[in-house]
């Protein structure tokens, strides 16, 4: 529930929170089909709603890099705190 997570003072949000979700099909999916194809479509990135929703959270951020410099993973770093307000990452 997002207005829990939002009402919480302190909220620690894998990156990759739900970043997509399927469409809805506006008909039933005929029983006789034997290949089904499934769409996704992006999601509003809930970590950059937090702070808008709750300035007060603490928000804790995590980012996942392999095999990258030091430098880049600072940066990055750097950027998704301020990106997304986050306090720590």
């Amino acid at each position: 529930d997002l207005e829990a997570v939002i009402a919480a003072k302190t909220v620690d949000l894998p990156k990759a929170l739900v970043e997509v979700a399927n469409e809805r099909t506006e008909k039933k999916i005929s029983s006789d089909t034997d290949h089904l194809v499934v769409v996704l479509k992006k999601t509003p990135k809930i970590i950059s709603l937090i702070k808008k929703l709750q300035p007060q959270t603490i928000l804790v951020g995590f980012k996942l890099l392999v095999d990258v410099p030091m430098i880049e993973l600072l940066n990055v770093a750097k950027a998704s705190l301020e990106k997304n307000q986050a306090d720590f990452i």
